[in-house]
């Protein structure tokens, strides 16, 4: 007998292995890798680990999400402040203001970005642990 949702009627489709657990682990080991570039003003890579997580959080989307226009308004905004910055780059010293302002709209738009997405894990229950009332506290 086949299962089907009573708000929607649409068919449930469950797959026969649920890779949850193998997806949390790729997820924590992007937030590990994107925290050490943050740190080092890598702001390419940074975006790059953010990419990564809209991939394994996407398929939990229904076609044309909020989320989804949401973050490609960012990517534009992004991509008009090319080449995204590192800390490096500028002279040894002093760093040009030009660079200093780009590299500060960078930032916070990626922080936008990594808000987006960790708000997006936590609505799909993919992120922070919420307490069940039914659970034993050990």
């Amino acid at each position: 007998m086949e299962d089907f949702d009573s708000d929607t009627g649409a068919e449930v489709k469950t797959s026969k292995y649920n890779s949850a657990v193998a997806q949390l682990q790729r997820m924590d080991k992007i937030f590990e890798a994107m925290h050490k570039e943050v740190r080092n003003g890598n702001f390419f890579q940074w975006n790059i680990n953010l990419d990564r997580l809209w991939m394994e959080l996407v398929g939990d989307l229904d076609g044309d999400s909020k989320e989804e226009k949401d973050l490609s308004i960012i990517n534009t905004e992004i991509v008009a402040l090319n080449p995204l910055a590192h800390a490096s780059m500028g002279t040894f010293n002093k760093k040009p203001p030009e660079h200093t302002l780009k590299m500060g709209k960078q930032y916070q738009l990626l922080m936008k970005k990594e808000k987006l997405l960790r708000q997006l894990q936590n609505k799909l229950g993919k992120g922070t642990a919420w307490s069940d009332p039914f659970e034993d506290d050990f």
